[in-house]
This record gives C-alpha cells, sequence and structure tokens, in this order.
C-alpha cells in the first residue's frame, strides 16, 4: 500500500504528539514509583475524633492536623514525646516524624478531651 504525502506526513505528526505525550508521562510515573520524598498527610479533626484514626506513614513524612471543630484541640503523643500545641477552629499544625522517632508505632489523644486517640504506624524505620 502507497501513502501520499499528506497521509505520510500525518501519520509522522500523529506519532510524533503521541511520543511526545506518552514517554515523558511514563518517566514521571516510574519516577514517582521508586521516589522516597517525603509528603504531608492530612489528619481532620472533625466531631471530636481524628479522621482517619490509623495512619501509616514513613519516617521522614509529615502529618498536618487541621481542626474543623469549633473548640481547640491537641494532637499530644501518650508518651509526651511531642504535642502540636492547641489548635484552634479552622487552624492548622504540623509535625515532622524523623529519625528521633522512638516507637514505629506512636499513639496520640487530644489534650483537652483524652477520649480523643488516633495512632501513627511509621512503616519504614530504621
Amino acid at each position: 500500500m502507497k501513502l501520499n504525502n499528506t497521509r505520510r506526513s500525518f501519520l509522522i505528526k500523529s506519532t510524533a504528539v503521541s511520543a511526545a505525550v506518552v514517554f515523558p508521562s511514563m518517566l514521571i510515573a516510574k519516577e514517582e514509583k521508586g521516589s522516597t520524598k517525603a509528603i504531608t498527610h492530612t489528619v481532620e479533626i472533625e466531631q471530636f475524633k481524628f479522621k482517619p484514626e490509623k495512619l501509616e506513614i514513613k519516617l521522614g513524612d509529615s502529618i498536618r492536623w487541621v481542626n474543623r471543630d469549633i473548640v481547640p484541640h491537641t494532637a499530644t503523643a501518650i508518651d509526651k514525646s511531642w504535642d502540636t500545641g492547641e489548635i484552634l477552629h479552622n487552624e492548622s499544625k504540623a509535625l515532622t516524624f524523623s529519625k528521633d522517632a522512638k516507637n514505629p508505632i506512636i499513639e496520640y489523644y487530644c489534650f483537652y478531651h483524652p477520649s480523643m486517640k488516633a495512632k501513627i504506624t511509621i512503616t519504614v524505620f530504621d
């Protein structure tokens, strides 16, 4: 089958555009898959609960607590090793979990409302 110049030109340009779109996205996906970049997780404080109540993170990740309740809250480690301090309505506070973390499982609560409890599991722990 013989292609005329217009059709051949169209096919070449279509292939070039497809390659320009597909190959960079493949490289990005590969880079993200193997990436060990730290990320920030969000925990919503709502209706006197930490959501999610159980969170898995990697060493070096951060957690940002956002208070959606009208009363102040804290996120305080049960062993008192860290504390966000008071988080007011619609405020947020963040902490990074570094190599100083002592345990791969950390339980925490709200200092003002001790029945509010949650758990962090560090999945990559040195």
